[in-house]
């Protein structure tokens, strides 16, 4: 249980952290007085005051914030800065690029794991003929297969490729199946039907297979991989909030905190290398999600500055921008109260 606190606490803090210190990075490079750069809610646990800016831990880690002075009406009327200082007194390509540096340092994050992970760890190998894990009540537990068995023929497929032999199972649509297996030194004959798993479409047998000797690349290969997976994974999550603003995937099927500390919980035991890439995952997810131009978000920050610089700024004055981010705020948090209720439903089922 602890560990599963843990992990959650782990990857919620960092992708918060990490997003919340790219608006502190670049306020701060663009002049602008960050009053308190904040991890976590609630009453200060360790805090302290450096060139004007109090760096604080608080009680409650489930989030952070950065104090920006100028972003509310109540911090433009304060003394404690100079006029030049405040967020409202800068150019508009600064102040968008502060409001746009925490979702990209989101996905920056992701980039810096995945390159570091093919660096100094590597990559699983090609996919062996040995089985590592069997799913119980699977066809292959029932069969008889057991961890440790080489699968030596599909069929008479002589397996040298096990994508290959992969292919060959799922086209058998549950028709018997011959595999030749060597277990101690001998070989022997299973006979099974492979099952239709509807999660991922295909036909299984209920096996997870080992994978080779890890493959580590040199820097540059390492940061090309990182790219490439950083990319594909933004891909996805974006294609994935696409089904759902479309309604292709239902509201009730949104993780909410407790089905990602749930998720945290899963993955945590699978070892920390899978918790660092669900981090990244999740890194991404953060920072697309807070492109999305609604009030209360990064994107609609960023919709508010461009319509500003549009129409003037005396159009777009900082009470009435204000008032609509609050409005998408009760919004944002009636829909995380709303999934956390349908993560609750989910566990008890």
């Amino acid at each position: 249980m602890m560990i599963s606190i843990l992990a959650f606490l782990f990857v919620f803090a960092t992708v918060v952290f990490v997003h919340e210190l790219g608006h502190f990075g670049v306020a701060k490079l663009m002049g602008v007085r960050v009053f308190e750069f904040g991890l976590g809610f609630g009453p200060k646990l360790i805090k302290f005051k450096r060139n004007g800016t109090i760096y604080s831990v608080n009680a409650i880690p489930l989030g952070g914030f950065v104090k920006i002075a100028g972003l509310d009406d109540e911090e433009v009327k304060s003394p404690d800065y100079e006029p030049g200082e405040s967020y409202n007194s800068k150019k508009l390509w600064q102040r968008i690029l502060i409001i746009l540096a925490g979702p990209v340092m989101n996905v920056v994050l992701a980039f810096a794991v995945f390159s570091a992970i093919n660096f100094f760890v590597g990559v699983p190998g090609s996919v062996t003929n040995t089985i590592e894990k069997i799913i119980p009540s699977s066809p292959a537990s029932i069969s008889g297969l057991r961890s440790g068995d080489k699968i030596l023929k599909v069929n008479n497929y002589t397996v040298t490729n096990m994508e290959q032999a992969i292919r060959i199972i799922n086209d058998s649509k549950g028709e018997l199946l011959n595999l030749v297996i060597l277990r101690s030194g001998q070989s022997k004959i299973i006979q099974l039907r492979a099952f239709y798993d509807k999660t991922i479409n295909r036909y299984i047998l209920g096996i997870n297979l080992a994978s080779g000797p890890n493959i580590r690349y040199n820097p540059f290969v390492s940061l090309k991989f990182g790219v490439l997976e950083t990319y594909q994974l933004s891909r996805m999550i974006i294609v994935g909030m696409v089904a759902f603003f479309t309604g292709h995937i239902p509201l009730e099927q949104v993780a909410g905190p407790i089905g990602i500390a749930q998720m945290s919980s899963q993955v945590a035991k699978e070892g920390f290398l899978i918790l660092l890439r669900f981090l990244s995952f999740l890194s991404i997810n953060l920072g697309i999600l807070n492109l999305i131009p609604f009030p209360a978000l990064d994107g609609g920050r960023i919709l508010f500055l461009l319509f500003e610089g549009i129409a003037g700024k005396n159009v777009v004055t900082v009470k009435r921008e204000n008032f609509v981010h609050y409005i998408g705020f009760v919004i944002l948090i009636l829909f995380i109260i709303f999934v956390t209720y349908h993560d609750i439903v989910r566990i008890f089922k």
